[in-house]
């Protein structure tokens, strides 16, 4: 709880240094992963169906515990390990993951999803199955 936070800046100016095309920035904060992503998605009247997101760190799965609180409610005030959502088209997500591990030592990344036309998140995960219109 008490290590620092990630600085996403050197991560982003690398990727747009390297001509990867960023469609949208979501950084994951107060809010959970549905709304903050919700906002980037918004403008374009899309959404996402998020089934590859990073497993919740062991201390929110703990919080839960103590404080009683659902998956839904969890993903949806918290990251729940997730940091930072970002929209590349499908062509250069291979090419940011490569750019991501091997230049930026720290930053972990994975594809976590697709977009959609659909105007909802929905977050799958080995425990939850969650829709957020």
């Amino acid at each position: 709880m008490l290590t620092p936070s990630v600085i996403y800046a050197p991560l982003i100016t690398q990727l747009l240094d390297q001509g990867i095309a960023i469609g949208g920035i979501a950084h994951i904060t107060g809010g959970g992963i549905a709304d903050n992503f919700r906002r980037v998605l918004k403008a374009k009247q899309l959404g996402a169906e998020l089934d590859n997101l990073f497993a919740p760190h062991p201390f929110m799965t703990q919080l839960q515990q103590y404080g009683n609180i659902n998956a839904e409610k969890a993903y949806l005030w918290w990251n729940m390990g997730n940091g930072m959502l970002l929209t590349v088209s499908p062509d250069h997500a291979d090419r940011a993951l490569q750019s991501i591990v091997q230049h930026l030592n720290g930053y972990q990344a994975q594809v976590a999803g697709r977009i959609t036309n659909q105007e909802r998140i929905s977050i799958k995960t080995a425990t939850v199955s969650l829709e957020y219109v």
